[in-house]
């Protein structure tokens, strides 16, 4: 786990452009890479990533399991990455932005293996992307509840006038009762799917995109 002091100090390696994301269209993405770890000096997963990441056009791709320990900022390719680990290559998340994204880049906050926050300037308000990789089910209780009372912590810290756009893999089975959730949901779950007691939830403002 990091601390939040780590991040702070991290926020300090951004841009100073004065670029604005989503002034054009913006291709957003996200991925479980399963890993990202190769041999030292080789081409692997990072580097067809961003290959594809730029075929695609993609400027902003949270990655799950990308399995690269502490904390820090790698350029592959034409995209940089800003990263989020432990010590155990277990779960480790991350954030990779193209040149232009990079360009409008505020601050990142590495904030655990599970959670990286970063903020970019639009032409509106900032925008904070939340890439999250959560617990399966199969977690312990206090594992599964120590990721969410830091999901909920971050989204409490982030001003009000911040858009927020939340990422990643929430390891989550729905079900299809879209009218119980307000439209959260689709309509093309698993049928006959209820929540398991004491599953963890959050309370996310009002997002605007």
């Amino acid at each position: 786990m990091s601390s939040r002091a780590d991040g702070r100090e991290h926020q300090s390696k951004v841009s100073q452009s004065k670029a604005c994301f989503g002034s054009s269209v913006v291709k957003v993405g996200n991925v479980n890479v399963r890993t990202l770890a190769g041999k030292e000096g080789h081409a692997g997963k990072a580097e067809f990533l961003a290959e594809e990441l730029s075929r695609l056009s993609i400027a902003l791709c949270g990655l799950c399991e990308v399995r690269w320990p502490g904390q820090g900022q790698k350029q592959v390719g034409t995209h940089s990455v800003h990263y989020s680990g432990g010590t155990t290559r277990h779960h480790d998340v991350a954030l990779a932005q193209s040149q232009a994204a990079s360009q409008c880049l505020q601050g990142c906050s590495p904030i655990s293996d599970r959670i990286i926050t970063a903020t970019f300037r639009t032409a509106l308000t900032p925008l904070t992307a939340i890439q999250v990789y959560a617990p399966t089910n199969c977690a312990s209780p206090d594992v599964k509840d120590a990721c969410y009372q830091q999901l909920q912590q971050q989204l409490d810290e982030e001003p009000n006038a911040n858009l927020l756009l939340p990422m990643g893999d929430f390891n989550a089975k729905l079900g299809c009762e879209a009218q119980l959730w307000g439209g959260a949901t689709g309509r093309f779950g698993l049928p006959a799917l209820t929540m398991a007691p004491g599953c963890c939830t959050c309370v996310w403002p009002t997002i605007l995109l």
